[in-house]
């Protein structure tokens, strides 16, 4: 993921407040998400232990999992075919983007 992903989403579209009275609320969680992924699953990415391909609709428990091990991680949800990911920073903020996507093997 570092490798595809290796600087920050541009914020181009701005960054969103996605906590209410201090918790990470799953409603504006799901709303960014769902702006930028669509499919029915998603990369979850916080470091390298910590990466799994889950259903959209899991993909808020799996942030929370991964935030309550540790509140200072980053955590990048990437669409599985890497058209677009969303970044949820550890203050509580998230931002998305639409990526370019890599070529097709034998399409050059």
């Amino acid at each position: 993921m570092r490798r595809r992903f290796y600087s920050s989403v541009t914020a181009s579209e701005g960054y969103r407040h996605l906590m209410i009275d201090g918790v990470l609320d799953e409603a504006l969680v799901n709303r960014l998400i769902a702006d930028y992924i669509s499919g029915h699953d998603a990369i979850a990415y916080a470091d390298a232990r910590h990466g799994a391909v889950v259903s959209l609709a899991g993909v808020f428990q799996l942030v929370k999992h991964y935030r309550s091990e540790n509140p200072t991680v980053r955590i990048q949800i990437v669409a599985t075919d890497l058209s677009a990911r969303v970044v949820i920073e550890n203050i509580g903020v998230g931002a998305g983007e639409h990526c370019t996507p890599l070529p097709k093997p034998g399409a050059i």
